[in-house]
């Protein structure tokens, strides 16, 4: 056991450059970690440490496979997470980040990948879970430093639909933090398992606006759930982020007649609101203090940036009585749900509240309808009044509640494809997709 954890402590101690030239010492392009039959498999010896941390993570949750890449001359790492495949071939954003090590890419996309089968299981979409990574090149602090249309975006971009081309479909990705419609759209032309295109090419577009109308129709409900009445009209609104789906929440809330505060650690976003919406009291914070806004005194706080920011550190900080955003993974573990409850806080899980933007991408190959999207959005009100009273009927948090619709309903096999995504992972293996 001992040496286990010797082994899972290298996974925390790789920076991503440094396991990037690892894989680039050892000639290494293509790599797996798959879980089979009650064990995982590797593609390389080397690839010890990965296996350790993944049996001693608390987010690892039997996924079926992690996949990573690499291509020469390209600054960055993909990587390619299927939680479940049992409802489908598995669907999920595409993230575009900077991580401080490898144990935070691994972490961030099993819990994402997770998060997504019980996002698609519970939206009714006929797909499992995954989720897309691909590192930021150190050099860079923010994704927004490379511009769009420049050579060493669109090269990075264009390798990583190559490497999801490799996978023969058993993952299709689509637009997340940190990537555009433009990022898609360079994915797509080098293979068919994107969404989230533009419109031009037949696609859907940027599907943030959505996942805000969702958002919206939760945090509704959950008030309708709190005070028999879905009226806004007042109620303090703290949201954290003011970029793809943070903006359009805001205008939302403010046209409801909410009294919204909005921070960010980029300053135009800001300025732009200020500009278009003089109500909206907007706060600029250093990345550093980028958490000061989940303490004000309001009545709900929409995280609608990063993931993990209700934790242990700030939870002391919440005044809040309803916590409902737009970020994906806002609890940092599921026993903050737990603190949250014991404290009076009512929180609705963002698997149930930010599917929108999966619901208005993931059909894509059978054509775009906005009122379609629409509509389906109005289903999020009654999804989310469901989780929040079953929570309280059966004593439990909302996360427990939610997680077990969720998991039910992803535990499904597809009707027409069975358990397809599994025989194309038994494919890529048997195949030498690695060598």
């Amino acid at each position: 056991m001992r040496r286990e954890t010797e082994l899972a402590g290298q996974v925390r101690e790789w920076t991503v450059d440094g396991f990037h030239e690892q894989l680039r010492a050892e000639g290494v392009t293509r790599a797996f970690a798959v879980y089979k039959d009650g064990e995982i498999l590797l593609s390389h010896p080397g690839l010890r440490p990965l296996q350790a941390f993944l049996e001693q993570s608390p987010d690892f949750a039997q996924h079926e496979g992690v996949f990573i890449g690499r291509e020469e001359g390209v600054p960055a790492l993909f990587f390619a997470f299927v939680h479940s495949t049992r409802r489908g071939l598995s669907q999920g954003g595409l993230r575009f980040w900077k991580y401080d090590s490898l144990a935070a890419v691994i972490e961030d996309g099993l819990r994402l990948s997770q998060g997504m089968s019980r996002k698609n299981a519970l939206a009714g979409l006929w797909w499992g879970g995954g989720k897309g990574i691909v590192t930021l090149p150190s050099r860079y602090g923010h994704p927004s430093e490379l511009a769009q249309g420049s050579p060493e975006r669109l090269r990075i971009f264009e390798a990583y639909g190559r490497f999801g081309a490799s996978l023969g479909g058993v993952y299709y990705t689509a637009e997340d933090v940190g990537t555009k419609t433009y990022d898609m759209d360079a994915i797509f032309s080098q293979n068919r398992f994107a969404t989230c295109i533009s419109k031009e090419l037949g696609g859907s577009g940027n599907p943030s606006v959505y996942t805000a109308i969702g958002v919206f129709r939760a945090l509704q409900a959950a008030w309708m759930f709190l005070e028999k009445t879905d009226d806004l009209t007042g109620v303090r609104v703290a949201v954290q982020g003011a970029g793809n789906v943070g903006r359009p929440l805001i205008e939302q809330l403010d046209d409801a007649g909410a009294e919204v505060w909005v921070s960010d650690v980029v300053a135009g976003p800001l300025e732009e609101i200020k500009r278009e919406r003089p109500r909206v009291h907007t706060m600029l914070l250093p990345q550093e203090e980028a958490d000061r806004i989940l303490g004000l005194d309001v009545d709900v706080i929409a995280p609608c940036a990063r993931g993990a920011v209700i934790n242990e550190r700030t939870i002391p900080l919440v005044k809040a009585r309803l916590i409902c955003g737009g970020a994906n993974n806002i609890l940092s573990t599921d026993k903050d749900a737990e603190i949250l409850h014991q404290r009076g806080i009512w929180f609705v899980p963002d698997f149930v509240c930010n599917r929108m933007g999966i619901v208005n991408c993931a059909d894509e190959w059978s054509g775009h309808l906005d009122e379609d999207v629409r509509n389906a959005a109005e289903l999020v009100y009654p999804a989310t009044l469901e989780v929040l009273e079953a929570a309280r009927e059966q004593r439990v948090t909302p996360l427990e509640a939610a997680n077990a619709k969720a998991d039910a309903e992803a535990a499904r096999l597809h009707p027409i494809l069975g358990h397809r995504g599994r025989r194309i992972i038994d494919h890529l293996i048997e195949s030498g997709w690695h060598s």
